[in-house]
């Protein structure tokens, strides 16, 4: 809504990329400074941090912030970095149980699932994508994982009653597990959260 953002005055807008081709034209127009972040990857996430920071006057602050994730990250994918393909679990993600959606490349849940030192069964994909429960089979995850707003989800709920899911090795292991969607899947430093969520 343009018009509330007037309304506030501010000195400097944050966007994601989706708002490019309306409103941060109009918002410029206005003379307005608008700064859009498209963050793909976890690193993706620091970049934008320290961006903002050094367009903000607050470098120190964002240095510190970025610092801190780093290390962070790095006490995970010190301990992931040299698996072999046979000591990582397969990894399904569930973005969505109707249709049924996972994280392909280029999505966040692909890179913490790669850096948490797992293999991503729909790593052929790209970005959020449907996928067959056919292909799901067929990969046999070791592990899934339900992105949903609260434990117990609709997406969680589906993975552990799906029939045709009972064979996979992660329901006969009972290796299921859910995770806060808005961890997983927004560019801000929380996003380490989930990285050491899956790495667990």
């Amino acid at each position: 809504n343009v018009e509330k953002i007037v309304a506030l005055s501010p000195d400097l807008v944050l966007a994601t990329s989706i708002h490019q081709p309306k409103v941060i034209p109009v918002l410029e127009s206005l003379g307005y400074t608008v700064v859009a972040l498209d963050p793909k990857t976890v690193d993706a996430v620091l970049d934008a941090i320290a961006l903002v920071g050094k367009i903000t006057g607050k470098q120190a602050e964002a240095t510190e912030v970025v610092t801190g994730l780093s290390n962070r990250i790095k006490a995970v994918t010190d301990k992931t970095a040299s698996l072999t393909s046979a000591q990582r679990p397969r990894v399904f993600y569930v973005v969505w149980y109707d249709p049924l959606m996972s994280s392909g490349n280029g999505t966040f849940q692909a890179d913490l699932i790669q850096k948490a030192g797992g293999t991503n069964v729909a790593q052929s994909l790209s970005g959020w994508a449907t996928i067959s429960l056919e292909a799901v089979l067929t990969a046999n995850p070791e592990l899934m994982i339900a992105g949903d707003m609260s434990a117990g989800g609709a997406n969680f709920n589906f993975v552990n009653t799906e029939p045709r899911l009972k064979d996979t090795n992660a329901r006969k292991n009972n290796a299921i597990f859910t995770v806060n969607s808005d961890l997983a899947s927004r560019p801000a430093p929380r996003i380490v959260d989930a990285l050491e969520q899956f790495a667990k």
